[in-house]
């Protein structure tokens, strides 16, 4: 290698990223100089910012920055910021070095040798060591007998025993030339700010949307130009990589627009900038073409010059000046409109508001976003509707609003109307029957599939308690349906025994193959009770807790109706349950 011109990276002040870093790249031509990438160890030994500071330095090559065989790239140096948390600016140096490890092109495991292409005689010596990597069965490191140069190879002889005779691997030496280049680039901020300009024609019903970022010598890599409507509408966002979007049919209230673009900004030699830039703006669109939402305006300014006849006669006068002038302008306005001159129209709306003192929050209308109906006609000075054949167009004029009614000819109707199905195909589990009865298409449907009942089942579970600490279970009224059901289910109490817990009950054996894919509900319908230390109530229907659901098996437990569990033996000697089960999967 003919060093430094032959070794080449770049740099990349890459600030996409939450925190900045270098992306330093390798970009070495190793396949004209004949280096394997596999040989190749590289580390940045020295990068220092532009107040000198050493914020890198690696020389350990066991350990190296760059594995070209895995990657050229290294983005482990964060780029330091000024005290305003800005990128330091001015002159950043880089120094990089390389070591190339020499393929192994002869093995002798007779005579111990290793074979390397180059005269390789000054830099092995005797009673060193070389290591070797990368190899099928000779990884390691060895002592080396001698090492002599015969004209194009170098053979290293060593003392250990060469486990394989495969040819494969490379050698590593502590001699082993190093290889350096240093750069430097200087980084100035020339990242531009993002720039939005939004035009709403009012008149043509449409919005521009316009990045009017000025990019300079900076290279746009993607764009994402999103344009919101209206929160209130909840129409999808449009979204867009281009620079000027157009948008129609447009609504009155708030529009928001959203640039963000990832830039590459040149700094010579390869070296860049990348950086995300962002922002956003709020346009507030307010077509009011038919002046209603200014008409609230109009009438504040006359009471304002009808207070003030009496009270203040020079006020009043300033006030009956802008009156006049506002409704010269609403003439004025009407004329635009009428001769479709946009431009001049809107400057005669932008007048009005200021010589009123309007504000686009009048609130004279609906505050709901409304469709900006357009005005103009691409150049026309009117609107011309023409009906098609079988359509027919009614025009009616009220209010100095013209309508539009555009519906089909009866004669179109009747031809739809009299359309009769060609061809009815049935469906997986669906059989079709074709009949002409009395000159009329019958079609019979018939719903042919398998059915399969659903899985459940009901039943009546009745609770006698004969003693604190026994109770009579009755299982009755059941109602099963479905594979999966077993015909009966059981009951058992689990806390009979105890007087002061006897009220849990458990729910097994319902289902052929247990799962716990079910549902389940119970309701008490009908209590006789002995003794006032409970308060069950059948009419109320929610006196029944499920618990401890599984696969195959669940519980069940009275409770007060204030939810709370019965827990004090309150079923005295006497007291009868029933309780409906449902159950289904």
């Amino acid at each position: 290698m003919a060093l430094p011109a032959d070794l080449a990276f770049k740099i990349k002040f890459d600030q996409t990223n939450s925190t900045p870093n270098f992306e330093l790249e390798d970009t070495t031509d190793y396949t004209t100089l004949a280096v394997a990438l596999a040989d190749v160890r590289g580390n940045y030994t020295a990068v220092t910012d532009p107040l000198g500071n050493v914020i890198h330095s690696n020389t350990d090559y066991s350990a190296p920055d760059v594995v070209p065989s895995a990657s050229l790239l290294y983005t482990g140096i964060a780029i330091p910021k000024d005290a305003q948390g800005a990128i330091l600016e001015g002159v950043y140096s880089f120094t990089y070095n390389i070591k190339t490890d020499a393929p192994i092109t002869g093995v002798s495991q007779v005579g111990k040798t290793f074979t390397i292409v180059g005269d390789y005689a000054a830099l092995i010596t005797a009673a060193g060591t070389i290591t070797i990597v990368r190899s099928t069965g000779n990884n390691g490191t060895y002592t080396v007998v001698s090492a002599v140069f015969g004209g194009a190879d170098t053979e290293i002889v060593v003392s250990e025993a060469v486990p394989s005779g495969t040819v494969d691997g490379s050698i590593q030496y502590s001699t082993q030339a190093t290889f350096s280049k240093t750069s430097t680039v200087t980084y100035s901020n020339t990242i531009p700010a993002v720039a939005i300009s939004v035009l709403v024609d009012c008149f043509c019903g449409n919005l521009q949307s316009i990045d009017a970022t000025n990019y300079g010598t900076a290279t746009i890599v993607s764009r994402t130009h999103t344009v919101k409507y209206p929160a209130a509408l909840a129409i999808a966002d449009i979204v867009s990589s281009i620079a000027t979007v157009t948008v129609s049919p447009i609504y009155t209230k708030t529009w928001t627009t959203i640039i963000t673009s990832t830039i590459s900004i040149d700094l010579g030699g390869g070296n860049t900038i990348s950086a995300v830039i962002t922002g956003s703006k709020e346009t507030d669109v307010d077509c009011d073409l038919t002046l209603c939402d200014i008409s609230c305006c109009v009438l504040a300014l006359n009471n304002r010059y009808k207070t003030l006849r009496t009270t203040n006669p020079t006020e009043a006068a300033k006030e009956f000046a802008k009156l006049n002038r506002m409704m010269q302008l609403i003439e004025m306005f009407q004329l635009f409109t009428t001769c479709s001159q946009e431009t001049e129209a809107n400057a005669i709306v932008a007048e009005i508001k200021e010589v009123g003192n309007c504000t686009d929050a009048c609130q004279c209308s609906d505050e709901a976003p409304a469709i900006v109906v357009p005005l103009c006609t691409s150049g026309s000075n009117n609107i011309n509707v023409v009906a098609g054949e079988g359509i027919v167009v009614a025009i009616t004029l009220a209010n100095g609003i013209y309508t539009y009614q555009v519906s089909l000819a009866t004669s179109i109707l009747n031809i739809i109307n009299s359309v009769r199905p060609q061809s009815v195909l049935a469906g997986t589990g669906i059989s079709i029957a074709y009949a002409l009865v009395a000159g009329k298409d019958q079609w019979t449907v018939t719903n042919t599939a398998p059915y399969t009942a659903e899985n459940r089942m009901e039943f009546l579970c009745r609770i006698q308690y004969t003693g604190p600490t026994t109770a009579a279970i009755t299982l009755s009224a059941y109602l099963v349906s479905g594979a999966n059901m077993n015909a009966t289910a059981t009951v058992a109490s689990t806390t009979i025994a105890t007087a002061a817990l006897n009220n849990n009950f458990n729910v097994s054996a319902f289902q052929v193959a247990n799962n716990n894919n079910y549902k389940v509900t119970g309701t008490v319908v009908n209590v006789t009770r002995k003794g006032n230390t409970i308060d069950l109530n059948s009419s109320k229907g929610n006196e029944l807790s499920i618990i401890n659901k599984l696969s195959g098996t669940f519980d069940f437990r009275f409770v007060n109706p204030d939810g709370s569990t019965i827990t004090n033996g309150g079923m005295k000697s006497g007291t009868e349950m029933f309780v409906h089960i449902k159950i289904s999967e």
